[in-house]
């Protein structure tokens, strides 16, 4: 889950890009289309989902990229300061929805800066500068020496 919206067709619906995406996820074309209305009933976005994305404000984008990246149940899940777009609704919905999939993937990799998300989810952590490790450590070890840079 590091680019939600690769290989999304800003002149495709909705509709049209869960199947894209979610081809390009891994699924069979059949298995992408029962994820229409899973996504639709996630993003709360009805009907808009038969309107071409480009349409679509960044919020509903972010909703629709969101819940099709998610429907899939990976063993290793990559993140990439994955949390905090959208309505405070949508983020709630959002949160749970990642501690469903960290619940069914064996490894979580997150790369944030949100300290509250890393002390949430993570058992271990590392700190990176410029590609170099800096520290490697127990998740209050490390954002101690965070805090301290």
């Amino acid at each position: 889950m590091t680019d939600l919206t690769m290989g999304m067709d800003s002149d495709a619906t909705g509709e049209e890009n869960i199947i894209i995406r979610g081809i390009l996820l891994g699924m069979t074309r059949r298995e992408a289309v029962s994820f229409i209305e899973p996504v639709r009933a996630f993003t709360e976005l009805g009907d808009r989902l038969q309107y071409p994305i480009r349409t679509y404000s960044t919020g509903m984008l972010l909703r629709l990229a969101f819940a099709i990246s998610t429907s899939i149940r990976p063993d290793i899940l990559i993140m990439d300061e994955m949390i905090g777009a959208g309505d405070a609704h949508f983020v709630e919905k959002a949160r749970r929805r990642v501690q469903d999939l960290i619940g069914v993937s064996s490894i979580l990799a997150v790369c944030s800066h949100n300290l509250a998300m890393i002390r949430e989810f993570c058992t271990s952590a590392v700190l990176m500068d410029d590609g170099q490790l800096i520290a490697r450590g127990s998740v209050d070890d490390v954002i101690a020496q965070y805090e301290q840079r």
